[in-house]
């Protein structure tokens, strides 16, 4: 992907913009009537090296075979479901800020020839 670092840098600076700006009070208002998706933890040891963990989230990994199938299995079908509402809720917390985000991504674009397809 020539523009990979376009877009993770935007999504970081996004993230960015959620954590630091204050929503106006009609937005506030928006973001406490959308809740945070909560993952469900599902506990799994897990024993590498002779050491133990456990990871809660070990249910949302997913093989190659998961990942490319045409037919979603349960599991698969969860771990999307459950990016989805992640999704939805960064996308409805982080309207207020769609027009200063367009205006980074376009001054980022601005800076890059737009014909470059590797590193220097």
């Amino acid at each position: 992907m020539k523009y990979g670092f376009i877009f993770s840098g935007f999504f970081v600076i996004a993230s960015l913009l959620m954590g630091c700006t204050v929503a106006p009070k009609e937005n506030s208002e928006v973001a406490e009537s959308i809740q945070p998706p909560k993952a469900e933890k599902i506990p799994e040891t897990l024993t590498a090296n002779g050491n133990k963990r456990v990871d809660n989230y070990y249910w949302m990994r997913l093989s190659e075979e998961q990942r490319d199938a045409s037919t979603k299995d349960e599991q698969t079908a969860k771990v999307i479901n459950y990016l989805s509402e992640e999704n939805t809720y960064l996308h409805e917390n982080l309207r207020h800020t769609e027009g200063l985000q367009d205006t980074l991504y376009n001054e980022m674009i601005a800076r890059i020839k737009q014909n470059d397809e590797s590193v220097p």
